[in-house]
């Protein structure tokens, strides 16, 4: 019983690796709420009027069946993460695993208490907004709605998936620690918990690295990744989408949203610059450097 202390550096160890866990586990949920909301975005834009007065069924099937993928594929990835670790780590050491078990529900329900709140607060400001003060489509409205993206996988995700993440890591750890006690080579336990181990690493790294909306990249190669638009300019109205530090400064029309090209039927979607001058001039023929502020 003296090794059940905080000064046991494996105690110790399993206590940083659950808190751990716990916030790898938000961050890959909401990541996965993000990219399917991401993908969603692109077929509304590319393919749905929203000006239309009746929707289309087929489009509004393929968004649901968009949003069901992604939520599909983000939840395999945590659940082979959280059911290898609870596996694995028990063959490596008791007293690690005890450690990490603890962490597992002292960070878990804290976390899932201040994600609540936190993605309530943001829900609630925009309400406020929208009700109380009657100002949609202002600039505070528009915050507003900023928060509560974040705010909706906050709250209707991450902090209430904690619970089974817990109840499931007690019972399969539990298990898994009976089976490591009664086993007497040191080296097959180490060996089953390292195959384990390394399995929940590759899913871990899917989880971000397969899940993540790829990084923007206008005014570099000549294409621009919709419709986060963090180096260009959206402008909104039908208006041209003009990315910055290139205006278009010739004459010729610019294409709008719906005039883009896509260059690879491959998700992410990357779509060319909008020509300001005849096809076939070059990506920076009709461009020219935005004049400062």
């Amino acid at each position: 019983m003296g090794a059940l202390s905080l000064l046991n550096p494996l105690m110790l160890l399993g206590l940083l690796m659950g808190g751990a866990v716990i916030y790898w586990f938000t961050g890959a949920s909401t990541q996965a709420v993000v990219t399917g909301a991401y993908r969603a975005v692109v077929y509304i834009k590319e393919h749905m009027k929203l000006d239309a007065k009746t929707a289309s069924e087929k489009d509004s099937k393929e968004v649901v069946r968009i949003c069901t993928v992604y939520a599909q594929k983000g939840m395999w990835n945590i659940f082979i993460v959280i059911f290898c670790l609870a596996l694995a780590l028990p063959f490596f050491n008791p007293y690690f695993f005890i450690g990490y078990l603890i962490a597992i529900a002292f960070f878990g329900l804290f976390q899932a208490i201040f994600m609540a709140n936190a993605g309530g607060a943001w829900d609630n400001a925009k309400k406020i907004v929208e009700v109380d003060l009657r100002q949609k489509g202002t600039d505070l409205h528009a915050a507003t709605v900023v928060g509560d993206t974040v705010g909706d996988p906050f709250k209707d995700t991450s902090s209430v998936a904690l619970n089974p993440v817990i109840k499931f890591t007690t019972l399969f750890g539990l298990l898994a620690v009976e089976i490591a006690v009664t086993m007497t080579s040191q080296g097959a336990k180490t060996a089953i918990g390292l195959v384990f181990f390394l399995v929940a690493l590759a899913f871990v790294y899917r989880s971000f690295y397969g899940m993540r909306i790829p990084e923007e990249d206008a005014g570099s190669n000549g294409t621009l990744v919709l419709p986060h638009n963090v180096k260009g300019r959206h402008r909104r109205h039908g208006q041209a989408l003009t990315p910055d530090p290139y205006r278009c400064a010739s004459p010729g029309p610019a294409v709008g949203l719906r005039g883009h090209r896509r260059v690879s039927r491959r998700w992410p979607l990357r779509f060319t610059r909008p020509r300001c001058s005849p096809p076939g001039s070059g990506p920076r023929s009709g461009w020219s450097p935005a004049p400062g502020p």
